[in-house]
């Protein structure tokens, strides 16, 4: 296909991440041209819902028809895809190639680039538990980026803000250490929420309950820290304020009743105290003492 035939955007992947997208360019007016995936029944739903899109089952011919082509398949399968978009001369200079991946650079993509075609990093930085949440949440969120030259970095930093999102430049080697803090402000924070839940249920709770009670707290200590402009001087609670023996009677508890919550409790408190430490407010003899009960397992 010659490159006048080529227009609009082509999405390689039909999960979560890319529909919202997609749903979001096209609201701004944009055009989707085709959809490709593994499987063909997400595809095809993709494009039900942007409407007007083409189904087209194989990536390489789907890559022919776009001159933006975002690719939104699971990591592992980056790298093999560029290749082959690549051997098949699927895409040539003057398309752009752009991945979805947090945690992955810019190598997958260098057979692409091998041709003179612009490559880049465009990832949205928040859940994705379906297309719907995920077009509701990219407004005011931020995207990553990473681009190898301005051209492509400055197309990329408007493509975000035509969805109201804020887009961020992430240096080339430093993708995975960025995905790694996100990872753990969200995976992570459900995983400590839910291992809260397991702690509430041991007191006879039912599990619905302990949500119900526990996230109006979790949301609440989250908005703090932007409302601080600091984690240290967000936290509350025991370590932050010396109370030796209580943190104590929450580890005998644990201990007895739910001894593996016992890691995890021991660790976040140790990163807790590190907190508090910033905020200068303990005084030698409690901190020393929270230290030595904390360091117990």
């Amino acid at each position: 296909m010659s490159s006048l035939e080529r227009n609009g955007f082509v999405f390689i992947g039909a999960g979560a991440v890319g529909t919202a997208l997609a749903v979001l360019l096209r609201d701004e007016g944009m055009k989707i041209r085709a959809v490709a995936s593994r499987r063909e029944l997400s595809a095809r739903r993709a494009a039900a819902i942007l409407g007007g899109a083409q189904v087209v089952q194989s990536p390489v011919e789907a890559a022919r028809l776009g001159r933006d082509i975002f690719i939104t398949t699971p990591d592992e399968t980056i790298g093999e895809l560029a290749q082959d978009l690549a051997d098949a001369g699927a895409v040539e200079p003057g398309c752009r190639v752009i991945h979805m991946s947090g945690a992955l650079g810019l190598e997958p993509l260098a057979p692409i680039a091998a041709l003179g075609v612009s490559i880049g990093g465009f990832h949205p930085l928040q859940v994705f538990a379906t297309w719907e949440r995920g077009r509701e949440l990219i407004p005011g969120s931020t995207i990553g980026i990473e681009a190898p030259d301005e051209e492509t970095r400055t197309y990329l930093f408007g493509l975000a803000a035509r969805v109201r999102a804020h887009p961020v430049a992430i240096p080339p080697g430093a993708r995975a250490l960025y995905h790694a803090g996100a990872v753990c402000a969200s995976n992570y924070v459900v995983a400590v929420v839910a291992q809260a839940v397991d702690l509430l249920v041991e007191t006879g709770l039912s599990s619905v309950d302990a949500i119900r009670m526990l996230m109006p707290l979790a949301r609440g200590a989250l908005e703090t820290i932007p409302a601080e402009g600091d984690a240290s001087k967000a936290l509350t609670g025991p370590i932050v304020r010396g109370e030796v023996a209580i943190v104590r009677s929450h580890i005998e508890s644990i201990r007895a009743t739910a001894p593996d919550a016992l890691p995890l409790y021991l660790e976040l408190g140790r990163k807790a105290l590190h907190l508090a430490r910033r905020r200068r407010t303990l005084d030698r003899k409690r901190e020393k003492a929270l230290e030595v009960l904390l360091e117990m397992e």
